[in-house]
């Protein structure tokens, strides 16, 4: 589990992750535009923008650079570990 910061923290599960984006499902969701922290325990800390939403389910955009990769493959090899 990660946790989303916005104007609070919200608990936050990642159902898929790219290099620069990951849909999140999140319990209370951020509006579109809302810029946002995601935060991993052990793999670090993204900042991003959420760019769709659906019920529960939003989409973040990561920045350009390689971090959000580095993120990604950090967590790729986690649920592969």
């Amino acid at each position: 589990m990660c946790v989303l910061f916005t104007d609070h923290p919200c608990q936050a599960a990642i159902k898929q992750l790219e290099s620069n984006a990951a849909i999140i499902e999140i319990g209370d969701p951020p509006h579109i535009g809302a810029q946002v922290q995601l935060h991993h325990p052990e793999v670090g800390v993204l900042t991003g923008r959420v760019v769709g939403a659906v019920r529960n389910t939003i989409r973040v955009v990561f920045g350009a650079g390689d971090r959000s990769a580095r993120f990604a493959h950090a967590m790729l090899g986690q649920e592969r570990g």
